[in-house]
């Protein structure tokens, strides 16, 4: 079983250096996600821009993952643009018996197995992630706290 547990923080983009945004960091285990992606990347010989990614935006986020299920999910974003759609990490997860699970991680524009040489990026060996439904709602909930405040 993992451990869940999201951070919100400011985050500064390089382009933009008089402006900050919120994100959510997102832990399992105690690492952060944005880590564990870079790692399997790296270790998979991906060289464009390993791991430039950043947690997405909470009520983004919340609003995506507030649903038993879903699919497509974008849960990291790129750290270059801020943009949902631009080079995302998305995954698919369901609840079932109890449990929350993770599963599937992709990255839709470099999930094409037919292109050739280093534009396809296989994650089908990347983790999948369970976490107990009652501690995944009470982290949830942090977010939704922040959602509904504004």
């Amino acid at each position: 079983m993992n451990k869940l547990e999201f951070k919100l923080k400011k985050f500064q983009p390089e382009w933009d250096k008089d402006n900050s945004v919120l994100i959510t960091d997102i832990y399992i285990d105690g690492k952060n996600l944005v880590d564990i992606v870079e790692k399997f990347e790296k270790e998979k010989g991906y060289e464009e821009l390993p791991g430039s990614y950043v947690g997405n935006f909470p009520d983004a986020l919340f609003q995506e993952m507030k649903n038993a299920n879903g699919n497509n999910v974008p849960i990291l974003i790129s750290a270059g643009s801020l943009d949902i759609d631009d080079w995302p990490i998305k995954m698919d997860f369901e609840t079932r018996d109890g449990l929350v699970i993770w599963k599937n991680f992709h990255q839709p524009w470099r999930k094409n197995p037919d292109a050739i040489g280093k534009d396809f990026w296989d994650y089908s060996d990347f983790p999948t992630f369970t976490f107990l439904e009652d501690d995944y709602k009470k982290e949830l909930n942090k977010i939704a706290a922040f959602v509904n405040k504004k």
